[in-house]
């Protein structure tokens, strides 16, 4: 009875939402463009209405791309593209770097790289989820490209309250605990402002913005 009220409940919207949706938002809102683009796999990400000169390409039906490809051997001729876009795929490939010098040999000189893959994420898509990447694993897969700016998506306290929600999606529990869950991981990020600095090393030598951040976002020039 109650499952039914709150699958009713227009509140129920806003509650179960992700938090890691306007995360991506703001990645594609500051980068958009008229430029050809090729998106790499975002089946779930808000590009529609800000890359309109694009191909979307991947490696199955269920995605419902313009092009079936290899993600490795993409059809396409060197430096075709002005900007490649791949968020949600490189945790889920076994051979990143060779994904990325992939997406770099179709990529135009000067030309735009964004990326944003699975730092402190949960298990998702499984069996096919074979690597979360930390700012200094991009800075070493990137080294050979021009320019590289890297960020993570979100605050500490915003990926505590992701990670909760993932568990409340990935798992099962009795329905008011998992409402409950739901609410409280809305209410996490505030405590963010209770963080004054954050170090990435327990001697607090080396000052860094975020320990922990859901996604890190990529903006790399060829």
């Amino acid at each position: 009875m109650l499952k039914k009220i709150f699958l009713k409940n227009p509140f129920s919207v806003w509650l179960v939402k992700k938090l890691t949706r306007s995360d991506l938002k703001r990645l594609f809102e500051e980068n958009k463009s008229n430029k050809k683009t090729l998106i790499m796999h975002c089946s779930d990400a808000p590009f529609q209405e800000v890359f309109p000169n694009r191909i979307k390409v991947a490696d199955n039906e269920n995605e419902k791309p313009d092009i079936v490809v290899d993600y490795y051997n993409l059809p396409f001729k060197e430096e075709e593209f002005e900007i490649v876009v791949c968020t949600g795929l490189l945790e889920h490939t076994k051979e990143p770097y060779k994904l990325i010098q992939e997406m770099k040999r179709v990529l135009k000189k000067g030309g735009l790289l964004l990326l944003s893959a699975s730092f402190v994420f949960s298990i998702h898509e499984a069996p096919k989820d074979y690597f979360h990447f930390t700012p200094y694993g991009f800075r070493y897969l990137l080294r050979d490209w021009s320019k590289v700016e890297i960020k993570g998506s979100c605050n500490t306290m915003k990926t505590m309250a992701i990670l909760l929600q993932r568990i409340c999606y990935q798992s099962k529990m009795f329905l008011p605990i998992k409402i409950m869950l739901f609410l409280i991981a809305k209410l996490i990020p505030f405590l963010q402002i209770f963080i004054r600095q954050e170090y990435g090393d327990i001697t607090k030598k080396t000052k860094i913005d975020s320990i922990l951040s859901s996604n890190i976002q990529v903006k790399a020039i060829k």
